[in-house]
């Protein structure tokens, strides 16, 4: 069942725990996710972007179709525009996402105030990005620090522009790290939570111990966004089955294997973030 992101995230709130959002790519890709949900009896959570949204779209909409017992949320990930909002809606998402933590704080949130009204006339949920949550591989941690969330601006921005989600800067960066693993700030994120009533999300979960996600998930973190974890997870199964069978054409052969990689990583997240028996 394909569902509104809000409805997923004020659930978790409540129950105070995370739902993971996993990256997807493909029907493989959706696939092992929606075994994953229906083996967990976990909500969901799918993030997609670029020129393939409505092919993921369409997939994912008739896996929903399949699983009806499950309430899925289909997001456009880090969505830098308007228009690409206006896409994922018309592609069926049930989300969209507008990340314009680049921007001067008064532009992020007029483009944000204009997504989320898009996003609210349709019946689907938005979320943005406030703060700026770098790559692993470029941004050393003390530049990281430069662009944390700050409370007072995260309760103006929320007031300001209606949005259903709010990402986070506390410490995470996309991908991996090029030097150690991160270090949440949880003191932090303690007071984004008195300072704003929506669910709070953190991108670049992947690399990131678990332990500390699931301190940020005590505290108050509703979403955790998981990417290359499950990649990297997928194409090592990939690259050993390749290995394993050098002379294999059929590529049911290969992708048995990084499927099923893929899939104990997700499980991983989800019993990490406690969603498991949630629906």
């Amino acid at each position: 069942m394909l569902v509104p992101m809000k409805e997923i995230l004020v659930e978790a709130k409540k129950g105070k725990y995370g739902v993971g959002a996993f990256n997807v790519y493909n029907l493989e890709t959706i696939d092992v996710m929606f075994s994953v949900f229906d083996e967990t009896n976990s909500p969901g959570i799918l993030l997609a972007g670029g020129p393939d949204i409505a092919h993921v779209a369409a997939i994912v909409k008739s896996y929903t179709e399949k699983y009806r017992h499950i309430p899925v949320a289909l997001i456009l990930d880090h969505g830098r525009d308007y228009e690409s909002a206006v896409r994922a809606v018309r592609a069926g998402f049930s989300a969209v996402m507008f990340d314009g933590s680049a921007l001067p704080y008064e532009e992020n949130v007029r483009i944000t105030k204009e997504v989320t009204r898009l996003a609210h006339t349709v019946g689907i949920s938005a979320e943005a990005e406030l703060g700026h949550v770098g790559q692993g591989a470029t941004d050393a941690k003390e530049d990281r620090k430069k662009f944390f969330t700050r409370p007072e601006e995260a309760a103006r921005f929320v007031e300001e522009t209606g949005v259903d989600a709010l990402a986070v800067a506390i410490g995470t960066a996309h991908g991996l790290y090029k030097t150690g693993s991160p270090e949440l700030d949880l003191e932090l994120l303690q007071k984004l939570v008195d300072a704003v009533d929506i669910p709070l999300v953190l991108h670049g979960g992947s690399d990131t111990p678990l332990e500390q996600i699931q301190a940020a998930v005590k505290i108050g973190i509703q979403k955790i966004n998981i990417g290359t974890d499950v990649r990297m997870a997928y194409l090592k199964g990939l690259k050993e089955a390749i290995a394993e069978n050098p002379d294999a054409i059929d590529p049911r052969v290969f992708l048995k294997k990084a499927k099923a990689y893929m899939k104990a990583e997700a499980i991983k997240k989800i019993d990490a973030f406690g969603s498991r028996d949630r629906i």
